[in-house]
Formats: C-alpha cells, sequence, structure tokens
C-alpha cells in the first residue's frame, strides 16, 4: 500500500501554517478574496461537497485523512458528529489541528487528532464517514491506499483526485516537483474511475469542483 511518502512529510510538516491560512478568508481585502476566488476555488468548492454529500452528521464516527490543520474535522463535530479522528503525517499539522479544536471549545472526547498513518491508527470502532481531500494528489499507488480507507468505514467515503490537465497544473507540476521536490500526481476522469474499482468500490459519482473531482463512494 502507498501513502504519501517521505518528502511530502516533511513539506507540510514545513509549510503547515502558511497552507492553512487558505481557509482564513474572512479578514482579506476584496482584491485578496478575488484572488482567492480564482486560484483557490477548488479548496472551498470540495469543502462545500464534502459536506453536501455526507449529509446529517448526527450521531457518526467519522474519520479525516490528512486532516491537515483540522478544518474538516472541526466542521464535523460542529455538525453533530459522535466522535471525529482527524489523522495526518506532520506533526505541525497536528499542533494546528489541536489549537482549532480548543479555539471551537470542541471537547476531546469527540474530536482526536492523530499524528501518523490514516489506515494504520488504531480505531476503537470503524467510521461511518470517511473524508479524504487533498490527500491523492501525493500518494503514488493509489488504489491500494483507498481501499485501505474504505476498509474501516461502513458507510461513505468523499475522497478528491486533481484533475490531470488544466490551466494551472503545468505551474503546480513545477512548483512541486521542480523546486519543493514533492511528487505529484494528477487524475483523468477514467483514471479516477479505474481506481476507484481496484479498490473494490462498486458504487460511486464523480463531482466537479473546479480543479478537482470530488468522489463519494457508498459501501
Amino acid at each position: 500500500m502507498s501513502s504519501p511518502d517521505i518528502v511530502t512529510k516533511e513539506h507540510f510538516h514545513k509549510i503547515a501554517t502558511q497552507f492553512d491560512d487558505l481557509y482564513e478568508t474572512e479578514n482579506r481585502g476584496s482584491l485578496q478574496r478575488k484572488l482567492d476566488d480564482m486560484l483557490r476555488a477548488s479548496i472551498y468548492k470540495r469543502f462545500e461537497l464534502t459536506f453536501e454529500s455526507l449529509g446529517s452528521l448526527e450521531g457518526k464516527r467519522v474519520l479525516d485523512v490528512g486532516c491537515g490543520g483540522g478544518r474538516y474535522s472541526v466542521m464535523a463535530a460542529q455538525l453533530g458528529a459522535e466522535h471525529v479522528l482527524g489523522v495526518d503525517f506532520a506533526p505541525n499539522m497536528i499542533e494546528l489541528c489541536k489549537e482549532l479544536a480548543r479555539k471551537n471549545e470542541i471537547p476531546e472526547s469527540q474530536l482526536e487528532f492523530v499524528c501518523g498513518d490514516a489506515t494504520q491508527v488504531p480505531m476503537e470502532k470503524p467510521a461511518n464517514y470517511a473524508i479524504a481531500m487533498g490527500v491523492f494528489d501525493y500518494v503514488e499507488d493509489p488504489a491500494p491506499f483507498l481501499k485501505a480507507i474504505l476498509s474501516r468505514v461502513t458507510e461513505r467515503a468523499v475522497c478528491s483526485f486533481p484533475v490531470k490537465w488544466n490551466v494551472w497544473t503545468p505551474q503546480r507540476l513545477i512548483r512541486y516537483r521542480l523546486f519543493k521536490n514533492c511528487p505529484l500526481y494528477f487524475y483523468s476522469q477514467a483514471r479516477v474511475q479505474q481506481v476507484c474499482r481496484d479498490a473494490g468500490a462498486s458504487s460511486f459519482k464523480i463531482l466537479d469542483a473546479a480543479r478537482d473531482y470530488v468522489v463519494v463512494i457508498d459501501k
């Protein structure tokens, strides 16, 4: 099974605060907001689509794979999830998660964060739902990784896959592969379908989120 590698881990450990700031839009000027709408549209759209696709979270258990700064985990808890487990392999990201949970006064009994591999971290019970946003961008062999995620949920998983060709693909490849030495992988819609089938998913739908596909998989 292939999960994001050590280079990717070190990259996100270093840029944790900078990356998480993408979600802090309230105090930005009108010009910056317009730039965000243009450059970060997929980030905001996939957040919206994730919670639309999951529906009611009341009493549910949620696994947030590659939870980053905890934005999805905190929202899941605020929407009534019984327990949320956020897992990320970058220690600085986990620290941001814990700070965000404290800021929002969410108890540790409801919202738990762990540094590690989300497919290996011990779980008291399987999750009802899994969220994996911005993770498959960095996974070399995605089908086994997706299969491992699906084995940990009983109802539904929502994942994102970056679109292979769009106007921003070249600059992202240059930034990550050349300047940051960070592996990056893109997907055609046919490739996403094949990954889902290879992972054992028989019921799934693919949604458009600008520069990402958001895939909703039912167990």
